[in-house]
């Protein structure tokens, strides 16, 4: 039996850090401790999905890391050298 859980991202910034702000609403609203941002969506979820994967599993480029930390300040995203080295010790 597999266990999954997503955790919503902040569509400005990249951050995890979302509070839902209005329970009662039809649509949440989103506020994201990082960078302040209120959004009615947080990040798309093919998009999160895919940073999610590349995040776990390692399997991205150094292009892919520099494009998504200037799409989002806040992503924790590491260099991939730099992780595959670390794993070759």
């Amino acid at each position: 039996m597999a266990l999954y859980m997503t955790t919503n991202r902040c569509a400005v910034c990249g951050s995890k850090n979302l509070d839902v702000v209005c329970n009662s609403c039809k649509t949440p609203v989103y506020h994201c401790r990082a960078c302040g941002a209120d959004m009615s969506q947080a990040m798309e979820a093919s998009m999160q999905s895919r940073i999610d994967l590349a995040q776990f599993t390692g399997a991205y480029s150094a292009e892919d890391a520099r494009s998504w930390k200037r799409q989002y300040q806040n992503l924790d995203m590491q260099d991939r050298h730099f992780i595959s080295g670390a794993m070759n010790l």
